[in-house]
């Protein structure tokens, strides 16, 4: 009776094992890709008389193949029965070279030299038109003041920042060629005016740079290689601003804030 039970066990351990194995091997199964088309699955449709071109058709459009093609294996092949036709179909596909890879996404082109963009809270950016200035001079008792003047009372881009972040591409350092400015809104002649080194009977200013009374204290940071962020280092008011480039008589790129 005891030797009874212990075969018993023996048996039904024997079919546990066989389950879980079965099962492994079901699931590598499951997860292996598709099976390659070879040379016996060539020969078996060439016997079964499905035809040539239903032969080539399952070779070209087969995911994978596994072909032995070497002399010997040709031989076989015509010994087999497989038409030329075909044979040529599965030298064709095996020596077919791989798909090119997709073509990389294009850069997205950098900004000209010399742009100017007003930076949102989202770190979007919008174009600011380097607009050309004008040269005018007024006397003040001994004192000759020297304006840069741009058209218009107010920037067509405004923001409601107080900081205003500007972006700015160039490849050299802009330091002493732009400068954040104020510009003074001058009804009278319609246009927005930054006010330059002065020049009086004892001492010249520099002439080509705005007067200190109009320059904005900020900071300047090159966050990449060619690309600068200028932001103030003060809340500014509302008003009319902008990045004036050195030159005669100047340009600036303007801005406004509500």
């Amino acid at each position: 009776m005891m030797r009874s039970l212990s075969c018993l066990r023996s048996i039904l351990l024997g079919l546990v094992l066989g389950v879980v194995v079965a099962g492994g091997s079901f699931s590598v199964a499951q997860t292996e890709g598709p099976k390659p088309l070879t040379n016996d699955d060539v020969v078996q449709m060439t016997k079964l008389g499905l035809g040539d071109a239903v032969v080539i058709a399952k070779i070209e459009q087969s995911e994978a193949i596994d072909f032995r093609l070497d002399v010997p294996d040709l031989e076989r092949l015509k010994a087999e029965g497989v038409g030329s036709d075909v044979i040529a179909a599965m030298l064709k596909r095996a020596t077919a070279p791989a798909a090119p890879p997709p073509p990389a996404a294009p850069a997205p082109a950098r900004p000209l030299e010399g742009s100017v963009f007003l930076v949102g809270p989202d770190g979007g950016e919008t174009a600011l038109d380097m607009e050309p200035g004008t040269v005018s001079s007024t006397y003040a008792f001994v004192t000759v003041l020297i304006y840069s003047n741009f058209e218009g009372l107010k920037a067509s881009v405004r923001t409601t920042e107080r900081q205003p972040v500007l972006r700015l591409y160039t490849a050299r350092a802009p330091k002493g060629r732009y400068f954040l400015v104020t510009a003074e809104q001058d009804k009278g002649d319609d246009v927005r005016s930054v006010k330059l080194g002065n020049m009086g009977w004892w001492a010249n200013k520099r002439m080509n740079a705005p007067d200190k009374d109009n320059l904005i204290e900020c900071e300047i940071v090159e966050k990449e290689t060619g690309v600068w962020e200028y932001k103030p280092k003060k809340q500014l008011k509302p008003g009319e601003y902008g990045l004036w480039l050195l030159g005669d008589p100047g340009e600036m790129a303007g801005f406004g804030i509500d």
